[in-house]
């Protein structure tokens, strides 16, 4: 059965071109282009890892992570957060923390290396 990964962003054409490479890898996707419905769609049916954008138009992709990371139900679900204008490179520990982040515009190849490193 193929990997669920979940991703999340308000841009369409960012979701477009994401579902397109990660349907060619070998994933199921499924898509939001809003933050509201995240946090009950991962407790729902929990991906088994989510790409999302910080800038979401009706909340912060860091909010609904540290969400998600306290969580005692989906904590362990691993979350790429990606974002043209926040580098979260070094803010990766501590609670709440993604488990990594990818910079727009991103290398297709990188963000599917990433990808995988977190879904081996």
């Amino acid at each position: 059965m193929p990997n669920k990964i979940l991703i999340v962003d308000d841009e369409t054409d960012i979701c477009d071109v994401l579902d397109i490479v990660l349907k060619e890898e070998g994933f199921q996707t499924s898509i939001l282009t809003s933050g509201k419905p995240v946090y009950s769609s991962v407790l729902e049916d929990t991906p088994d890892l989510i790409i999302m954008d910080i800038r979401l138009g009706d909340m912060d992709g860091r909010d609904i992570c540290r969400k998600i990371k306290e969580s005692r139900e989906i904590a362990k679900t691993p979350i790429i957060l990606i974002s043209a204008s926040d580098n979260m490179s070094d803010k990766l520990d501590g609670p709440g923390a993604p488990d990594d982040f990818v910079a727009k515009p991103f290398d297709i190849e990188m963000l599917v290396q990433t990808v995988n490193r977190h879904l081996a």
